[in-house]
C-alpha cells in the first residue's frame, strides 16, 4: 500500500516576529512535498463496464488503487474512516467512495428549511460531503477541477477559482456531463460512485491523457454540529459557518494527502473560508496508460515565482496558497529570451516639415518568380508607408512603415532616402498569395483631417465627478466612502470598448453600436448573451479576424460570429476557452490578433491570489501555442496589440527614470499634481515574436514601475527580449490601493496597431492621440485640449481603433467618437507583373 510521507506543523497567530518562520516552513514543506515517481500510486485502466449505482462491491474494482482518508485537518471531533478508490479508461475517471457513518441520525445534509441561497452548490457545500480535487497540471482543462458529493446524491462540479453564478455554467462547462450516484446505509455507512468524462476534464482531449494527475480527497462529517451553526453563503460561492466559526468546519473533516497548514492559517487570519477558492494540497497519482507528458516539479520555487514579489502580509495570504499549486507540475513560461537592448524613448515633436515633399523617383518594380522588388526615393525625411493591395484595394502586406533616418525601423536602410523593399508573394499570415491582380502603393506624409463625429450611446456618468472639461490639477477620486470603484464612477462606457471588423469594414463603439465605417451610420446592436447564461458575458475586450469575434469574459475568451452566434474552437469542441484568468485584475486587460489569427492575451499566472501579469499566444483552433509569453511579473497592463511581423506591444506603468510628463504640464503641477499625473501616466512597451520578461533590478537606471499594489513608489527595473519603451499614454493605471487621493477612477486607455503597423497611441490627460512607426519613432501628435471635438478638440480620448484610411478616436466626455481620415501628402500605385505568379 502507498504511504505518504506527513507533514504536521502547528499555526499560531500571526506576527512580524514569526513572519519568516512561515517563509521557511512553507518552502521547507514544497521542498519535500513530491518524492520519486516510483512511488505514485498508480490509477489502474480497466475494461470492465461500471454499473452505476452508487454501491462499489463490483468486479470493476478490484484493480482500483485504495486511498485512505485519514488525515485530521485540525483537531476536533471525531470523523469517522472513510476510503477512495480510482480507476480510467480511454473515455472516463471512475471514483468510489465508502464513509463509514455509525451515528442513529446518518449523514447530514441541509434542506430547503436552513433558508438556503438558490446559488449553485450550496447544499454540498455545508452537508456531508466528499470532495474530490482533481488537477490535469498542464494538460487540464482547467487549472484544477473540485466535485462535491452530499450522500443524497446531489453534486455540484467547479473548474477552478473564482466560480461566480454568473461565471461559466456547469450545462456549458460539463457538456458530456458527470455522473454520481449515493447509496446510505443507516447506522453503516453512506457510499458513491462517480464517472468522469476525459474529455470534459481536458484541454485537448484527442492527444491523449496524461501520465501524472493530482487528486486529493477530503470528507466532512458534521454530526449533531449540523443543526448548531448556520451556513454563509459569499459571492464567490465559498461558504462559511457564521464567519466566527469557520475553523469549527476544519475540526469536522479529514483528508487523503494533507491539507497545507499554510491554508487554514490564511483561512483564519483572513476570516474567508477558502473550500471552493483553493485546491487542497494535492497528491501525484501515476495513470496507467497516459501518454501526456506533466513534467512534476521538486520543489525549485527560485525558477517559478520571485518570492520578492510576493507580499508576505495579512492582506496577501492568498498569495502563500500559490506556492503549493507551482511546486506541482512545470512551469510552462519561457525561461529565456534573445539579448535586446531596450531603449528608453523620449515623447518628443517630430521636427520635419512636408510642405515641399515629394518622390524623387518614383516607385519602380521589378518581378521574378521568387519576388517583387519596389525602389523609390524621397526628397526629405518624413513617414513612408508601403503596402501590397489587391485588386479591391485591401492591404495584403505591409512591406513597410516607418520614419526615414537615423531610426529607420525595419526594412528600411537608415540613414537613406533611397529605399528597396521586397515582396515574396506571402500575404499577412505567411500564406503564399494566389495569381491575381496586385499593386504596390508608396505614400509618404501622413495629412489627418476630420471627416465626421460619430454619437457614443454612454453608461450613465457621475457628472459631479466627471465635469465637463477634466482639471489637470484634480483627477476624479473614488468615494472614499466606497472600498471599491462604483459602477458610475468611471467617465462612461459600457459593454465593449472599442473594435473593428476589417473584413465588413464596420466599427463597434460601446455599448454594442455597430456602425458603418464610410458612412458613420448606425446598422445594428452587437449583443452576445450565451443561451446557457443569466447575464452578458463581454468585460469590454472585443478582438475581429476574419469573421471570428473574440470577447474577453471574466476569466475565459469566447468565440462567436458577427450575429453573435457561439462557434466551437475546434481543437475544444467548446465555445470558450477557460483557465486564463482576469477576474479581479483590473485593470490588466487587454487582448489582440496576430497575423497568422493567432489570439494574444493578458491575465493571471494563477487565479486571484497570484498577482502575475502574464501574456499567452493562442491558437484560432483554441490551442495554446505560447503560454506566458510575456511576464511582466507584477506590473499592471493596459492594452494589447500585435503587428504584421508578430512583434508584441503592451501599455504598461513603465517610465524613464528621468521621467515621462508631457513638456507642457511640467513644472506646472504642485507635488500632488505631480503625483497624480506620475501615477496615471504610462508607456507602450515592443517585445520581440519570442516574447520577453519584465526583471526588477535595483542597479537598473535607464526604466522604473509600479511594482507594489499599494501606493506608488516606483522600483527600477530592465526588460529582457523588449526592443523599446516609448512613454507618452494616459490613462495606463497602476493597481494601486493606498493614498485613495492618488487613485483614477477612469477606465484604462486603450491603443490601437492598424494592418499597415502604424501604432495610435491615446494620451486622454492632454487631449491627444500619438502616431508612431514600429522603431516607436513619433510622426505626428494629433488633437488637443478643448471643447470644439470638430477641429479635434479633445477632452478625453482614451480609446482608438484604427484601418488603413480611419482612425476612430472615442472621447469619453464629448461622448461621441471623432472619425479622421488618414490620407497622405504625395501617394503613388505600381501595378505588379502577375505572370511570374
Amino acid at each position: 500500500m502507498y504511504k505518504k510521507k506527513k507533514y504536521h506543523f502547528k499555526i499560531k497567530e500571526y506576527t512580524m516576529k514569526n513572519h519568516f518562520i512561515y517563509v521557511t516552513i512553507i518552502l521547507l514543506f514544497s521542498l519535500g512535498f513530491l518524492e520519486s515517481a516510483e512511488n505514485f500510486p498508480i490509477i489502474k485502466k480497466c475494461d470492465k463496464k461500471l454499473i452505476l449505482d452508487g454501491v462499489p462491491n463490483e468486479s470493476f474494482w478490484q484493480k482500483a488503487v485504495e486511498l485512505k482518508l485519514k488525515e485530521k485537518v485540525l483537531p476536533g471531533k471525531n470523523v469517522e474512516p472513510a476510503s477512495v478508490k480510482i480507476v480510467h479508461d480511454n473515455k472516463f475517471i471512475f471514483i468510489s467512495a465508502v464513509m463509514i457513518d455509525t451515528s442513529a441520525t446518518g449523514p447530514g445534509f441541509l434542506d430547503n428549511k436552513y433558508k438556503l441561497s438558490k446559488r449553485y452548490g450550496v447544499k454540498q457545500a455545508g452537508s456531508d460531503y466528499l470532495g474530490v480535487m482533481l488537477d490535469l497540471g498542464m494538460h487540464g482543462y482547467f487549472e484544477y477541477m473540485n466535485i462535491f458529493v452530499d450522500a443524497n446524491g446531489g453534486f455540484s462540479s467547479f473548474g477552478s477559482w473564482p466560480k461566480h453564478a454568473s461565471s461559466i455554467t456547469t450545462g456549458e462547462t460539463f457538456k458530456n456531463s458527470i455522473q454520481v450516484a449515493t447509496k446510505i446505509n443507516k447506522g453503516k455507512n453512506w457510499t458513491v460512485e462517480i464517472k468522469i468524462p476525459w474529455i470534459d476534464i481536458l484541454r485537448h482531449p484527442k492527444e491523449g491523457i496524461p501520465d501524472h494527475i493530482g487528486m486529493n480527497f477530503r470528507r466532512t462529517q458534521w454530526g449533531d454540529d449540523l443543526k448548531t451553526v448556520k451556513p454563509r453563503y459569499t459571492w464567490n460561492q465559498a461558504i462559511d459557518r457564521n464567519k466566527k466559526l469557520m475553523r469549527k468546519h476544519y475540526t469536522h473533516m479529514v483528508s487523503w494527502n494533507p491539507m497545507p497548514s499554510a491554508e487554514i492559517w490564511t483561512t483564519q487570519a483572513l476570516d474567508i473560508f477558502f473550500q471552493f477558492i483553493f485546491p487542497d494540497e494535492i497528491g501525484i497519482l501515476k495513470v496507467e496508460g497516459g501518454t501526456l507528458k506533466n513534467i512534476v516539479m521538486k520543489g525549485d520555487v527560485k525558477n517559478i515565482i520571485s518570492l520578492k514579489d510576493i507580499n508576505f502580509s495579512k492582506s496577501n495570504f492568498v498569495g502563500w496558497n500559490n506556492i503549493y499549486r507551482l511546486q506541482r507540475f512545470g512551469d510552462k513560461r519561457p525561461q529565456e529570451f534573445p539579448k535586446v537592448k531596450t531603449e528608453a524613448l523620449f515623447l518628443t515633436k517630430p521636427k520635419f516639415k512636408i510642405d515641399n515633399l515629394k518622390f524623387n523617383s518614383s516607385p519602380q518594380v521589378k518581378s521574378t518568380n521568387e519576388s517583387v522588388t519596389v525602389s523609390f526615393e524621397l526628397s526629405q525625411p518624413a513617414d513612408v508607408l508601403v503596402s501590397v493591395l489587391d485588386k479591391n484595394d485591401k492591404v495584403i502586406k505591409v512591406l513597410g512603415h516607418g520614419l526615414l533616418g537615423p531610426r529607420a525601423p525595419i526594412p528600411f536602410v537608415k540613414n537613406s532616402l533611397k529605399q528597396t523593399l521586397t515582396w515574396n508573394y506571402m500575404n499577412a499570415a505567411g500564406e503564399k498569395v494566389s495569381k491575381g491582380a496586385y499593386r504596390i502603393e508608396v505614400a509618404s506624409g501622413l495629412m489627418p483631417s476630420v471627416k465626421r463625429v460619430i454619437p457614443m450611446v454612454l453608461e450613465k456618468r457621475d457628472k459631479a465627478k466627471w465635469p465637463q472639461m477634466l482639471d489637470l490639477e484634480n483627477m476624479p477620486k473614488p468615494n472614499p466612502s466606497k472600498k471599491s470603484i462604483g459602477k458610475h464612477d468611471h467617465g462612461g462606457g459600457g459593454g465593449i470598448h472599442m473594435a473593428f471588423d476589417h473584413e465588413k469594414n464596420e466599427l463597434y463603439l460601446p455599448g454594442y453600436r455597430v456602425h458603418d465605417a464610410e458612412s458613420g451610420e448606425h446598422k445594428r446592436t452587437f449583443t452576445f448573451r450565451h443561451p446557457e447564461r443569466t447575464s452578458n458575458v463581454a468585460s469590454g475586450e472585443l478582438s475581429i479576424y476574419q469573421g471570428n469575434f473574440y470577447i474577453a469574459g471574466w476569466n475565459e475568451v469566447w468565440k462567436v460570429d458577427n450575429k453573435a452566434k457561439p462557434i466551437n474552437f475546434s481543437s475544444l469542441n467548446r465555445t470558450f476557452i477557460p483557465n486564463f484568468f482576469g477576474g479581479h485584475s483590473n485593470p490588466r486587460r487587454g487582448q489582440g490578433m496576430g497575423p497568422d489569427g493567432s489570439l494574444y492575451i493578458i491575465h493571471h499566472y494563477m487565479p486571484h491570489g497570484n498577482k502575475s501579469t502574464d501574456i499567452s499566444r493562442i491558437g484560432p483552433d483554441g490551442k495554446i501555442l505560447n503560454f506566458g509569453l510575456v511576464n511582466l511579473h507584477r506590473l499592471t497592463a493596459s492594452g494589447l496589440h500585435v503587428d504584421s511581423r508578430g512583434n508584441i506591444y503592451v501599455g504598461v506603468p513603465i517610465k524613464p527614470q528621468l521621467g515621462s510628463l508631457p513638456e507642457e504640464i511640467k513644472g506646472n503641477l504642485s507635488k500632488f499634481g505631480n503625483q497624480v499625473f506620475g501615477a496615471i501616466y504610462g508607456s507602450i512597451a515592443k517585445f520581440q515574436p519570442s516574447g520577453g520578461r519584465l526583471v526588477w533590478d535595483k542597479k537598473a537606471k535607464a526604466l522604473c514601475g509600479y511594482r507594489n499594489a499599494k501606493g506608488y513608489k516606483s522600483s527600477p527595473l530592465r526588460l529582457e527580449g523588449a526592443e523599446w519603451v516609448l512613454p507618452g499614454m494616459s490613462p495606463v493605471l497602476p493597481r494601486a490601493r493606498g493614498k485613495s487621493e492618488l487613485r483614477c477612477p477612469c477606465r484604462r486607455g486603450d491603443f490601437d496597431i492598424d494592418e499597415v503597423d502604424r501604432i495610435f497611441i491615446p494620451d486622454g490627460i492632454m487631449g491627444r492621440v500619438h502616431i508612431a512607426d514600429p522603431a516607436g519613432n513619433v510622426i505626428m501628435s494629433i488633437g488637443q485640449r478643448g471643447y470644439d471635438i470638430n477641429k479635434m478638440h479633445l477632452k478625453w480620448p482614451i480609446y482608438v481603433v484604427a484601418c488603413k484610411k480611419y482612425l476612430f478616436i472615442g472621447d469619453f466626455l464629448h461622448e461621441k467618437c471623432l472619425q479622421i481620415s488618414l490620407k497622405y501628402k504625395i501617394s503613388e500605385i505600381v501595378a505588379i507583373d502577375t505572370k511570374a505568379l
